[in-house]
């Protein structure tokens, strides 16, 4: 029994000893594993995740092994990286003869906040542990906090590099513009920017040719006063672009950027870049000069726009899509809420007869349909009001303002007597019809998916009792709307 409790404190001795080695790194890098001669491991390595690459039409997610270990010190010729599915390698498992007792364990190398890779290891079932594993799982929890703490450092080390390196490229340009004016000239009339110097003791601003060609002007019409920047900048944008200067004349920032409006002759506005450097006397010292460039990014900021427009509109259509739709009922039920005098109402549209257009005149018809459709339904609505198109053949519409059920019904019937009136599709005389479920909110406290399911549920019906009008009142767990109606 002494022998054994010997053996157990020594084995907990080491085992302290190897996690205040990796917690304070002074085990050396602990992605190389050599911290596992200081274990019961007989083999191990160790994967850190790569970036996923396309091969053969497939997605390969990959491990770079970071490190290798055999007991006996024998190197392995192993890949630099490996697929998932391929870890561990059979180099790995293979380097050892395997004893009775002995158990290969793969285990996860993350943290909270880190996903960093896998790890396995070829080792004997740990006798003085409940599970035999939970040591090897200990031995992990910790590596992967090393290693983390490696990646981190590595990082921050890289970040730092980085910064000091970007910090002498600003230092070095402070400096050359400081001393070389020839040069600057040089580069102003080649410059696709509009390059500009403000001598802030004089008040005296330097516009390149380039700088007046971008907005539309000749050499001679821009003079040199800075209003005759600032009284072209767009009101919205005026108050953001001085103090943005303020800043970084006053050494709160290093590096003035910043986008804003300039109206051109034709009296159209361009999206601009400034960027600028405060030229200093000496270290510290106060701003003599502000140098910098303006770059026009009006196609970018329209690129920009677009995106933002199709992420919340209907490619096909134009009308609103399901997140924008859902947005604005949401805030349509918020204003409810805060007047109780108001009511607004919901529109759930399913096109009969739609499939059997696109099967028999083609997609291209089809879209051509679902167009026209959009239009007829936009015909009849206010503009507070909102359509949009949920996909495929449903479509729906937000009422706001709603005084009386009566007006709900009107529209509901108005847009279902102009979405059957025959569409001119290629020279073909088309009918369809519309399945129309309606909800009206009164207090807003509905949910936006609770509604639309609500007018959903109300189509639907219609539907099964052959689009005769019908009266579904509300969901149980919806109490708040007044009304459910069904039409056709």
């Amino acid at each position: 029994e002494a022998t054994a409790n010997t053996t157990l404190h020594l084995q907990m001795r080491r085992e302290h000893q190897l996690s205040m080695g990796l917690m304070s790194g002074s085990s050396g890098d602990p992605r190389a594993l050599g911290w596992l001669a200081d274990t019961t491991a007989r083999a191990g390595c160790l994967g850190l995740w790569s970036p996923e690459r396309e091969e053969g039409g497939e997605r390969q997610h990959l491990l770079t092994l970071a490190g290798a270990y055999t007991w006996d010190g024998r190197p392995l010729e192993l890949p630099p990286r490996v697929r998932v599915e391929d870890f561990p390698p059979r180099e790995v498992l293979e380097s050892v003869e395997w004893e009775s007792g002995d158990i290969g364990v793969l285990l996860p190398v993350k943290t909270r906040g880190m996903d960093l890779g896998l790890m396995a290891m070829v080792a004997p079932v740990e006798i003085t542990h409940v599970t035999g594993r939970d040591l090897h799982f200990e031995n992990n929890a910790l590596v992967s906090v090393a290693v983390e703490r490696e990646v981190m450092t590595e990082w921050l080390r890289s970040q730092t590099e980085d910064l000091a390196r970007a910090y002498k490229r600003e230092r070095d340009l402070v400096e050359e513009i400081r001393g070389s004016e020839e040069r600057y000239a040089l580069a102003a009339q080649a410059a696709n920017d509009g390059l500009w110097d403000w001598e802030l003791g004089t008040s005296s601003v330097f516009f390149s040719e380039r700088w007046k060609q971008m907005i539309g002007h000749q050499d001679q019409e821009i003079g040199t006063d800075p209003d005759e920047w600032f009284r072209r900048v767009h009101r919205g944008d005026l108050a953001r672009l001085r103090q943005a200067i303020s800043e970084c004349v006053e050494g709160r920032r290093p590096i003035l950027e910043c986008e804003h409006r300039l109206r051109a002759a034709d009296g159209t506005y361009h999206w601009m870049r400034c960027r600028a450097l405060a030229v200093r006397a000496a270290a510290g010292g106060s701003a003599t000069r502000l140098v910098g460039s303006l770059t026009d990014v009006t196609a970018q900021r329209e690129l920009e726009e677009k995106l933002r427009y199709s992420a919340h509109h209907d490619a096909l259509t134009g009308l609103p899509n399901r997140t924008l739709f859902l947005d604005r009922l949401t805030q349509a039920l918020a204003r409810t809420r805060r007047n109780p005098h108001a009511r607004i109402a919901l529109l759930f549209l399913d096109l009969d007869g739609f499939k059997q257009v696109n099967d028999r005149l083609g997609h291209l018809a089809g879209d051509e349909l679902l167009v026209h459709v959009a239009e007829r339904i936009g015909q009849r609505l206010r503009q507070s009001d909102t359509a949009a198109r949920l996909g495929g053949d449903e479509f729906a519409v937000l009422l706001e303002d709603v005084h009386a059920p009566e007006a709900v019904e009107a529209v509901a019937d108005d847009i279902s007597r102009r979405l059957s009136a025959p569409y001119d599709i290629e020279g073909e005389a088309v009918v369809i019809s519309a399945a129309v479920g309606t909800a009206v909110s009164v207090t807003g406290q509905e949910r936006p998916d609770d509604i639309l399911r609500s007018a959903d549920s109300a189509m639907y019906l219609a539907k099964l009792r052959e689009r005769r009008p019908i009266d579904a009142g509300p969901e149980p767990d919806t109490g708040e709307s007044e009304a459910t109606t069904l039409r056709s």
